[in-house]
Order: structure tokens, then sequence, then C-alpha cells
């Protein structure tokens, strides 16, 4: 039975794969970060490298400045395959000596004979810049400092690639983690599916206890509360079904003794304008003494399997006797009953006395609902381990949305002019799961009329 609700294994992958998502990316920004801090640092060495040899290429004269930097050397300080490389040498008081930029100037400022990096940018673009301060030897003390700088292409560059090689086990990782908690949710949650099925196939009528051997705490609490409601159930049912039981039986007695007396009225003299009311106190008797036996046999099949005794019945043998029972009456309407019988000798599991009720009940409702000189038809097929047996007849047939109904009990459908109680179907269809079997309600193969069709297991052998 599908459904829009979110399943317990939906539900929870929802809330194991939430935080799995967020520690994954806090985890990639985190190694992002941690790739750029010793990218930095390797090539953080190399503009060390560039700012040391710069300062060497710097000697001063009493009075002056010198700058050793050849164009080939300036060349090589700049050249870079991914980056591009600025520079400057400037004094104390801020004037650019030499270089080919204006470089951000780092504060505090660099203690002398260090080399200081941070971070800035040169013409809007993000760079990395290496200070190196250098101390004039005598009496000036003047300070000169060394600044090179180069953007952060390759060190972005470097991160992304290493980030993408770590990305791949990572989604490996992530996969391994989804797929393990999907089957872990899956072998955590198939108790409760157990249990699901458990209730689903069973019978209406068992009430008997639902295994709960081998279930985690949850479920066998689960299951202990329902074991628990099955059984009031039960005996409510029960305390139902003797009651009805007790009640028609007390009531069978005495409905007999009125159905004799008014038989033995109607054929003694009496004044003709009383016999008109003795007939119709006969036929009101007869159908009290129907309905108290249909009654008994309700609460029977209601009772549950306990008092029943199992056999392997003869199908043949209960078409046969039910027909000869009811023969008198379809006859007496001038009904034509045809029984289809198959070659093989079909066996069921259950109750003789239950089945022959059974379908004494179904071909009983046929004949009353069907016209006189109308027709019905029994047939019926095996399988391995089912038997189907089907009558058939040509009357006005049953609505579909009224055949799940007619099933209950008392519900007597649309074409309620004819006598019933309405328990005729509710009672075989209590047999029917009595026996683990079913009873189905579709429409005749012509044009009007009603098939019922009785499923029963097949007695094995």
């Amino acid at each position: 039975m599908k459904t829009d609700r979110p399943s317990l294994r939906q539900i929870l992958l929802g809330w194991l794969f939430l935080p799995i998502m967020i520690l994954a990316c806090v985890w990639t920004w985190s190694s992002y970060r941690v790739v750029m801090h010793f990218a930095n640092q390797v090539y953080d060495w190399e503009l060390s490298d560039s700012v040391l040899a710069l300062a060497r290429q710097v000697g001063s004269q009493p009075g002056a400045i010198e700058i050793d930097l050849p164009l080939a050397a300036r060349q090589m300080l700049e050249f870079d395959q991914y980056d591009q490389v600025f520079y400057s040498i400037t004094d104390d008081a801020g004037h650019v000596l030499a270089g080919n930029a204006a470089l951000p100037v780092q504060r505090p400022s660099t203690q002398a004979e260090t080399v200081a990096y941070f971070d800035g940018r040169v013409n809007g673009r993000p760079v990395r810049l290496a200070e190196y301060v250098q101390q004039e030897e005598g009496a000036s003390k003047r300070r000169l400092t060394i600044r090179v700088a180069e953007t952060i292409n390759k060190r972005e560059r470097l991160a992304g690639e290493v980030l993408l090689y770590m990305a791949i086990p990572q989604l490996g990782f992530v996969l391994a983690i989804a797929l393990l908690v999907w089957g872990g949710i899956g072998r955590t949650i198939s108790p409760f599916r157990r249990i699901r099925d458990a209730i689903k196939q069973r019978n209406p009528r068992d009430l008997t206890p639902i295994d709960n051997r081998n279930l985690p705490a949850e479920a066998y609490e689960q299951v202990q509360v329902i074991n628990g409601l099955m059984e009031r159930l039960g005996q409510a049912l029960e305390f139902q079904n003797q009651f009805i039981a007790n009640a028609a039986h007390q009531l069978r007695t005495p409905v007999t003794v009125l159905r004799t007396q008014t038989e033995l009225a109607l054929r003694m003299a009496a004044p003709d304008h009383l016999k008109p009311l003795i007939q119709d106190m006969e036929r009101s008797t007869a159908r009290l003494s129907r309905l108290t036996g249909q009654l008994l046999n309700l609460g029977r099949a209601e009772s549950g399997t306990g008092q029943i005794e199992w056999s392997a019945v003869s199908l043949a043998a209960i078409v046969e006797e039910v027909v000869a029972m009811l023969a008198p009456k379809a006859v007496a309407k001038g009904i034509d009953i045809h029984v289809r019988v198959p070659d093989q000798t079909v066996l069921v599991k259950g109750n003789r006395q239950l089945l022959e009720e059974m379908a004494s009940n179904v071909l009983d409702n046929a004949i009353l609902y069907t016209q006189p000189g109308g027709r019905i038809d029994i047939s019926w097929q095996a399988s391995e381990t089912r038997v189907t047996l089907a009558i058939a007849d040509n009357g006005p047939g049953i609505s579909e949305t009224d055949r799940p109904k007619v099933l209950q009990r008392f519900y007597r459908g649309e074409a309620n002019e004819v006598e019933g109680s309405g328990l005729g179907l509710a009672i075989a269809h209590e047999i029917a799961l009595l026996h683990a079997g079913a009873i189905h309600l579709a429409p005749a193969s012509g044009s009007t009329g009603l098939a019922v069709t009785m499923e029963l297991p097949r007695y094995p052998g």
C-alpha cells in the first residue's frame, strides 16, 4: 500500500545525511585552508630567497646607496611562469629607490635582518609579500626596506590540485557512508517490516500473539502492546459471540414450539378470517427460526478454530448435499440449477458442516434473488494449493459500491424488497475466513446477475 508519508528510513537518512554533508563541507574548507597554509610556506621560502638575493645587490657608500641590479638579474627576478612578480627598495622616508611597483607597507615595521611575510594588494590584485629590512653600517644607521611580492596564482593552483585529489577519496568516503547507513537502517527497521507483514497476512479472526522473539527493545515493546490489545479484543469478541450463541440457543426452543403450533393451527379447522393471520404467523416464525439458526452458525464461525474439527472434505459431496437440500425451493420458483463437475476429485481442508453452511447460504441467496424462470450455474476449479467454488445467477446483481458491504452483517443492499436477514453472505464470508479462504463478488458472465466465488485451501495429497 503506497502512501505519501515519509518512511522511517527516509526520516533517519535525512537526520543523518544533513550533519554528514555539513561535516563534509567543513572538512573540505578545513582541508583547503591547510593546503593553502603549506603552499604558502613552500612559496614563501622562494620569496625569501628572492628578497635576500635582492638585498645582496644593495650596497652603500657615504652619502649614497648603490644598487647593483643588471637587466638580466632584474628579468630573472621578475620572471615567473604563473605569477607576476613585483619588487621595491625604499629608504626610511618611504622614497622608492628602485623597483617596478609601489608595494604596500607592513605595519608595524619589520625588524632588521629578518624576513616578514604578509598579504596585500597591488593594482587591485591579491599578492603575497616578503619584506626584509637591511641596516646600514656606520654612523648613519640608515635602514633600507626590500620588498618582493607575487600574485597567488600558483598557490591557488597547487591548493586546487591537492584539493581535487583529496575530493575523490572524500567523495568515495561519503558514498561508502551512505551505503553503510542505508544498509544499517534497513537492518535496523527490518523487525518493523516483519511485524507489518505478520499483521497484514493474518486472518481478521486470528488474534493469536505476534511472535516477539529476536526483536530489539523498541519493537518488542510495540509488539507487547499490540499483543495486549489483541488479547483484550479477543476476550471482547468471545463475550460477544457467546452472547449471540446463547441468545440464539435460548430462542431456538420457543421459536420451534411456536412454529410447530402455527403449523398445527393451519391443519386444524379455523374460521376463514383467521387463516390468513395464521399463515402470516407461520411465515414469520419460519423466518425467525432461520434467523436463529443463522445467528448460531455465525457465532460458531466467529468463535475461532479451537472448537472446530478439520478434515478432508469432498467438494462434490458438499455441492450435492446443498443442491439436494435447496432444489425444492428452486423448483418452486422455476429456477434451473446447472452443476459443472470437473473430472478429478477435489478435496478441501475444513469442517464439512461449516462448508455446507457456507455453500448453502450462497446458493440460498442466489435462489432468493433470482427471478422465476432464472438460471444458477455452479462450478469449481482447482490448482495445486487452492480450490474455487463459484455460484453465479442471472438475477438483478449487486452494484459495485454494495459488493463489499453485503459481506457485513445485516446489510441487504439495494434489492431489499426481497425477504431476508442480511446474514447469509456475512456468514459465508466468516466461514471462508475461518478456513483461511476468501469470498469474491463480481458480475456474472451475462448482462445481469452476481457471481460469488468461494476460495478455499486444497487438502494436500
